[in-house]
């Protein structure tokens, strides 16, 4: 569901269909919901449907890259769409980067144009810079409204 979780305990529920291993996840702290439950997750469904979130090492290695990410377009919306899920799903947040800034490059010559991004492009581009703007405040270990900051002052100089 685009939250991100912390593996709090490994256990094992019989919920009728006999034993089976599950993780006990709670919401991360600084990004909980007002419910803030915790959740019981079959096992194989976190390994299959989820990721690691990147060291801090590894976000700042990401961040370092984004200026030689090249932007890509496919013109056909069908294709697009294809890719682009493709990208969204892949659980690598370099290509997900790569499609934000596909989506960015594209909206800025639409821009020229007095054109914009179709209404399901912008919204998926505004979700997944949510989403990398949460990820690289839980890895760099800071707020927020300060990760664009951070990202421009560690670029300025590329």
């Amino acid at each position: 569901d685009g939250k991100i979780y912390e593996i709090v305990e490994a256990t094992e529920k019989d919920y009728g269909r006999g034993p089976q291993q599950y993780f006990i996840l709670k919401q991360n702290s600084l990004y909980k919901d007002e419910k803030n439950t915790a959740l019981f997750a079959p096992v194989a469904k976190v390994e299959n449907e989820s990721r690691t979130l990147m060291t801090k090492k590894e976000c700042l290695k990401l961040i370092d890259s984004l200026p030689s990410i090249e932007p890509i377009w496919i013109n056909d919306s069908k294709q697009r769409k294809l890719v682009f899920s493709e990208f969204a799903n892949s659980k690598r947040p370099d290509l997900v980067c790569k499609l934000i800034k596909s989506f960015h490059s594209r909206n800025e010559h639409l821009r020229d144009t007095n054109k914009s991004l179709t209404v399901t492009d912008k919204k998926l581009m505004e979700k997944l810079i949510i989403d990398m703007l949460i990820e690289f405040s839980i890895s760099l270990n800071i707020q927020f409204d300060e990760v664009r900051p951070f990202i421009d002052e560690r670029l300025k100089n590329y």
